[in-house]
């Protein structure tokens, strides 16, 4: 909308562009490129931001994947610090300090 000293307009524009790639071809593409593909775990996010999508592929690399929720005995994902049936109790030791040297 625009006020003008005659009074107010409204104009309409129509812009075309190229719809970008789907998710999983930038996927397969960065996957090519990469040098151990199955090192990573691959997933493509997408975010909309004053009307411009940006399509971004993430690769996480790690030892350790966990792809569901750790639950203990209790059955809560966070137990206390005092559950011994999640954190248990330690039996070790620590060897007596060493003698002073005269």
């Amino acid at each position: 909308d625009r006020v003008t000293p005659k009074g107010s307009e409204t104009r309409t524009k129509i812009i075309v562009t190229d719809i970008p790639p789907e998710g999983e071809a930038l996927k397969a593409k960065e996957i090519a490129d990469s040098g151990r593909p199955d090192a990573y775990l691959w997933t493509v996010e997408d975010t909309v931001k004053g009307g411009i999508l940006k399509r971004t592929v993430l690769r996480e690399h790690t030892e350790w994947v966990i792809d569901k929720k750790v639950i203990g005995k209790t059955g809560t994902a966070h137990p206390s610090t005092s559950d011994p049936t999640y954190y248990g109790q330690s039996g070790y030791t620590p060897p007596a300090p060493p003698a002073p040297t005269p």
